[in-house]
């Protein structure tokens, strides 16, 4: 469960609210993994504007353990940090980070990343690739001086070169961006670690619930399009009276 910090104690609803997240993550997990080293660790942290969220991550220190053939080859970090929306009341997920290493190293291979208030210049939802190209940092020196390319331009006059794993790369905004379902499975397809024989019902299955629950709020975003799309099918919607139907232009929009 949750555990509370110096700053206080988080709202008991949230707390369950994250244990039951906690509990879907670790079966999924459970279900894919093989060396059944896949326990999440929570914490409960203050938010600037004085709310409650709480961090979850794995409790190996060093990230989920992927083997090949039995032998520990990757490392998956998992990061969430987690709020209980006013709007919904159900866990919201305000950042999350899937960051893959290779064992040994402490930099990452690819990244998978999202924050609800990222900015103007950096991507919601976004992948960085740590790799070297030449090209790349030659096309980042030569960046003018709007937007990121400020930060590049900077860096370049103390002699700090940009690279390739400085670019955020979108991947889909706040409702369509890749789960940790994803992150897994392309781990087993183009790396081929280790499985449990119900690996793929079990990605299925937490994808589709991902899938679902995104549904759900991209539909909240934009009810009179969801509406048109069921009248579209066949379905009478009416909405209740006094029902806020504006979409939310900042989701709809948002890189």
């Amino acid at each position: 469960m949750p555990s509370a910090d110096s700053s206080g104690q988080a709202d008991g609803n949230l707390q369950e609210k994250v244990f039951d997240f906690m509990l879907e993550i670790m079966e999924m997990l459970a279900a894919v993994i093989p060396n059944g080293l896949v326990g999440l660790d929570s914490t409960v942290v203050r938010t600037r504007g004085g709310g409650v969220a709480v961090t979850v991550e794995p409790s190996e220190e060093l990230g989920l353990r992927l083997d090949i053939d039995g032998a520990e080859t990757f490392r998956l970090i998992v990061q969430y940090r987690l709020v209980l929306s006013p709007v919904s009341h159900l866990v919201s997920v305000d950042r999350s980070t899937f960051k893959v290493n290779v064992h040994g190293s402490a930099r990452p291979l690819f990244t998978v990343d999202y924050l609800r208030d990222s900015g103007s210049d950096v991507p919601s939802a976004h992948y960085n690739v740590h790799a070297e190209r030449q090209d790349m940092t030659d096309a980042l020196i030569a960046t003018g001086g709007r937007r990121c390319g400020k930060i590049y331009q900077k860096r370049v006059a103390k002699g700090d070169m940009p690279r390739f794993g400085d670019v955020h790369f979108p991947t889909g905004g706040h409702r369509f961006r890749p789960c940790l379902e994803d992150v897994l499975e392309m781990m087993i397809i183009e790396f081929g670690i280790d499985t449990v024989n119900s690996a793929s019902a079990a990605l299925h299955e937490g994808r589709r619930r991902w899938r679902v629950r995104q549904l759900a709020a991209a539909v909240s975003d934009d009810p009179m399009t969801a509406v048109a799309e069921l009248d579209r099918l066949g379905f009478d919607v009416i909405p209740r009276e006094g029902t806020e139907v504006s979409p939310r232009l900042d989701r709809l929009t948002a890189l």
